[in-house]
């Protein structure tokens, strides 16, 4: 949101399923504890959506997937923009997996033994959607026309625009 606020936007809400991290949030933009797979805008309402790291937190692939997707469709306006950047096994991300592994990196640096952490956490979701990647851009294409993608860095960066 911060990102969102220094790069001159003025009309952003965020949505975010945990009250606590919402509670963290002290800046100017309004925010929503909700589900995303049942967002609380109406439909048509918004000119772009964007989601940075978590869709590969849902729990049930396809299914969770699908209705986040669905929800994001429905509040864009036919005009609309999504972006989703998540995390892509490609060889560098294994790269950092392994490294992410060693204590002396995590101790080196805060995004490593983040990263660590996720995926200590969280492994099950995380290398669930790493292991499904035709699954899971067959349901974005089924949402969205894809106007932009790309697969480098350990992410899959994805623009879209709503299917009628």
């Amino acid at each position: 949101m911060r990102a969102w606020e220094r790069l001159g936007f003025h009309n952003v809400e965020g949505v975010d399923l945990s009250p606590r991290l919402i509670a963290q949030y002290n800046g100017p933009f309004p925010c929503h504890v909700a589900d995303c797979r049942e967002l609380p805008f109406a439909s048509g309402s918004k000119d772009a959506a964007v989601v940075q790291g978590g869709l590969h937190h849902l729990a049930q692939l396809p299914e969770d997937l699908d209705r986040t997707l669905g929800e994001i469709r429905r509040v864009l306006r036919s005009e609309g923009r999504v972006l989703f950047v998540e995390p892509w096994r490609t060889p560098f991300l294994m790269f950092i997996h392994f490294v992410a592994e060693k204590r002396i990196v995590r101790r080196l640096s805060t995004k490593v033994d983040a990263l660590s952490t996720m995926i200590h956490y969280e492994r099950q979701t995380y290398e669930r959607w790493l292991d499904q990647p035709e699954l899971i851009l067959s349901v974005a294409r089924r949402h969205f026309v894809t106007l932009r993608e790309s697969f480098a860095w350990g992410k899959w960066s994805f623009v879209g625009e709503p299917r009628p």
